[in-house]
């Protein structure tokens, strides 16, 4: 089992950057909801690392869904997993750098 959770700078900024479009356009409560789904799916991922799929780009990198509209992006190094980016699926694919 992988003990360690950690989060790189740029996909903080990037839930934070979507939790705020959420409360603006859905409110405070949705916002909410979404940042919890997000941690709640990150720390599933600290019992279950193999969950998700591997990225088309990269062997190293796997990434799992966050509700209907996201994938979050993760490496297992060692005892660690690193959460390293948030995909909006409604963008264009070739914006994805992982996918």
């Amino acid at each position: 089992m992988v003990k360690n959770l950690t989060w790189d700078k740029e996909v903080l900024d990037q839930i934070d950057r979507v939790a705020e479009y959420i409360e603006q356009t859905w409110g405070r409560q949705s916002a909410k909801r979404f940042v919890q789904q997000v941690h709640k799916t990150a720390l599933s991922l600290t019992k279950l690392p193999r969950t998700g799929r591997q990225s088309a780009k990269f062997e190293d990198i796997c990434f799992i869904n966050v509700g209907q509209y996201h994938w979050l992006y993760y490496r297992i190094r060692d005892t660690k997993i690193q959460v390293i980016y948030l995909f909006d699926t409604r963008q264009d694919p070739d914006k994805n750098p992982f996918g």
